[in-house]
C-alpha cells in the first residue's frame, strides 16, 4: 500500500515537472520569435494584430477543452487567459476567451461548458483588478491572479455540481497551486525576453547617438582641416607667384581641379585611399614646383597594399604637409620626403618620413595633443583616427632634432575591420 502511494506521488510529480518543462519551452520559443515578442511589447495594437494575437492563445488554450488534463495539475485555459489578461492585454484576453467559449460550446457537456465558460470569464474579471492595481511591477501578482482565478472556477464547480466537486477536491487544491506557479512562470520568461529585448534596442540606440555623435565631430574637423589645407596651398602658390609665375598658373589649375573633386564628395565619409593619395600627389606638385631642386618625393606604393582601406579625407596630404613644412623646409639642404603605404593581416601601415630638420619632443606632442581646439593638421588627423578608429590608430611620431621625422598610422582593412561607428 504504503509503496503504491509513493509510486503514485512520484508519478505525479513527473508528470508535473514534464508539463512545467513544457509550458516554459512554449513560452521561451514564443518570446524567441522577434514578430511575436514585438506584438508582446506593444501598448496600441490595431485590431487585426489584436485579434492575431488572441488568437495565438486562444488555441493555446483550447487545448484544456479538446485535451482535458493534458497538462495535469495545470487546467490550461484558465492559465493561459490569466497570463494573458494580466500581461498582454484585456482585449487580447477577450479574443481569448471568445475562442474557449465557442470550443466549450461546440465540444464539451452543458455543464462543463458552463464551469470553462465561466472560468474564462472570471480569468479577466479577477485579473483586470490586479493588473490596474500593480500595474505589473510585481511578477508575484502572476501567482496570486493564477491562485485567486482558478479558486473561483472550483468554488464555481463545486456549486455547479457538489458531488463531482467533492470527489476532485485533491486535485483541485493542487491545481490552484499549480496554475498560480504557471503563470508566475509565464510572466517571468515573457519579463526576461521583453528585458532583452529593451536592452538591445537600448544597446542599437547608443550605437546610433555614438555614430551621429562621431560624425559630427569628423565633420566639425573636416571643417577645421580643408581650410587648413587650403591656407597652406595658397601660401605655396603665392610663393611661386614671385619666383615662378608659369609654374604658379600650373599650381592654380592643379589647386582648382582638386576643390572641384573634393566639393563634390561628402565631408562626413570616408575616402578611398587611392582617392586620397591623388589629392596629396596635387600638393605634392605644388611644394615641387615651389621648392624645386630642395625637394625630393617618393612614392612607394605596392598596387594592391591597402586596397580596400578607407581613410579620413586629407590623410596622406596632411602628413606630408608637415613632413615638408616641418621638416624640409626649416633646412637650407634639399631634403627626401618618402610616402609608404603596407597592407597585410588585416590591417595597413601609413608611413611618411623625411630627412629634415626634425621635431624636438614638445613640440611633437604640441603637434599631437594640443589642448583647445585643434589648430595643427596632425591634431585634427589625430583626432579624426581616435574617432573612426580608437587609440591604436592614432598618429604617432618618431623624431631626431636635425635627422628627421617619420610619421605613422594604423588603418584596418576595410576587407577585414571597420570604423568603430
Amino acid at each position: 500500500m504504503l509503496e503504491s502511494s509513493v509510486r503514485h506521488v512520484l508519478t505525479l510529480l513527473n508528470a508535473f515537472i514534464e508539463d512545467t518543462s513544457v509550458i516554459v519551452m512554449v513560452a521561451y520559443l514564443l518570446t524567441r520569435s522577434p514578430a511575436a515578442l514585438e506584438l508582446l511589447e506593444q501598448r496600441r495594437r490595431t485590431p487585426f494584430e489584436t485579434v492575431r494575437l488572441g488568437v495565438i492563445f486562444g488555441i493555446a488554450a483550447l487545448t484544456e477543452i479538446v485535451f482535458p488534463g493534458a497538462r495535469y495539475p495545470y487546467v490550461t485555459d484558465t492559465l493561459i487567459i490569466t497570463f494573458v489578461a494580466l500581461t498582454v492585454g484585456i482585449r487580447v484576453a477577450l479574443v481569448c476567451v471568445a475562442f474557449v467559449v465557442l470550443g466549450a460550446l461546440s465540444l464539451e457537456e452543458p455543464v462543463v461548458a458552463a464551469e470553462s465558460i465561466f472560468a474564462a470569464f472570471a480569468c479577466v474579471l479577477v485579473t483586470y483588478p490586479l493588473r490596474m492595481l500593480t500595474q505589473q511591477r510585481f511578477v508575484w501578482t502572476g501567482l496570486l491572479a493564477g491562485v485567486l482565478t482558478q479558486a473561483w472556477t472550483l468554488a464555481f464547480s463545486m456549486l455547479l455540481d457538489p458531488l463531482r466537486g467533492v470527489l476532485s477536491s485533491g486535485h483541485a487544491a493542487i491545481s490552484v497551486a499549480a496554475n498560480g506557479f504557471g503563470v508566475l512562470l509565464l510572466m517571468l520568461v515573457t519579463g526576461d525576453a521583453r528585458t532583452r529585448a529593451r536592452s538591445e534596442r537600448h544597446r542599437l540606440q547608443a550605437e546610433r547617438a555614438e555614430a551621429l555623435s562621431v560624425r559630427s565631430r569628423l565633420a566639425a574637423l573636416q571643417a577645421r582641416l580643408r581650410p587648413h589645407f587650403l591656407f597652406n596651398t595658397l601660401t605655396a602658390i603665392a610663393a611661386l607667384c614671385r619666383v615662378a609665375p608659369e609654374q604658379a598658373e600650373e599650381a592654380v589649375m592643379d589647386l582648382s581641379a582638386l576643390m572641384r573633386q573634393n566639393l563634390r564628395g561628402d565631408e562626413n565619409a570616408l575616402v578611398p585611399i587611392h582617392q586620397d593619395l591623388e589629392t596629396a600627389r596635387v600638393y605634392a606638385r605644388i611644394a615641387e614646383k615651389r621648392f624645386g631642386e630642395r625637394l625630393t618625393i617618393h612614392w612607394r606604393l605596392a598596387a594592391d597594399d591597402g586596397a580596400a582601406l578607407m581613410v579620413p579625407a586629407f590623410t596622406v596630404q596632411t602628413l606630408l604637409e608637415n613632413a615638408i613644412v616641418h621638416g624640409v623646409e626649416p633646412k637650407m639642404e634639399p631634403g627626401t620626403v618618402v610616402v609608404s603605404l603596407r597592407g597585410g593581416r588585416g590591417r595597413a601601415i601609413l608611413a611618411v618620413q623625411d630627412d629634415g630638420a626634425g621635431m624636438a619632443r614638445d613640440a611633437r606632442r604640441t603637434a599631437l595633443e594640443g589642448s583647445g581646439p585643434a589648430q595643427h593638421g596632425l591634431q585634427i588627423l589625430t583626432r579624426q583616427m581616435r574617432l573612426l578608429y580608437g587609440e591604436r590608430s592614432r598618429v604617432r611620431l618618431y623624431s631626431n632634432e636635425d635627422a628627421g621625422t617619420l610619421a605613422v598610422l594604423m588603418v584596418p582593412d576595410g576587407r577585414n575591420g571597420g570604423a568603430k561607428r
